[in-house]
């Protein structure tokens, strides 16, 4: 079976658009991370969701509801 991925600290994840710049994990609970952008350096707190395959994913809640697909985050699509 292969391993559920997850958020970690220090590292940084790409959008499900890629035209946008990643965002850094710079803290987690169980429940949240806190990022930064890459591009003007403003943090937030997204709350951590499960996909189908049960890998952590977060959807970015300051984007307008009708853009929120292009700024969901992946576990399994960080920045290598």
């Amino acid at each position: 079976m292969k391993r559920k991925m997850k958020f970690e600290i220090g590292k940084s994840y790409y959008p499900q658009d890629r035209g946008y710049d990643p965002v850094e994990v710079i803290k987690r609970t169980d429940k949240s991370i806190r990022v930064k952008r890459w591009y003007d350096g403003s943090i937030w707190w997204m709350r951590i969701r499960n996909d189908s395959k049960g890998n952590e994913m977060c959807i970015d809640s300051t984007a307008p509801k009708k853009w929120r697909f292009v700024f969901t985050y992946c576990a399994d699509d960080p920045v290598e």
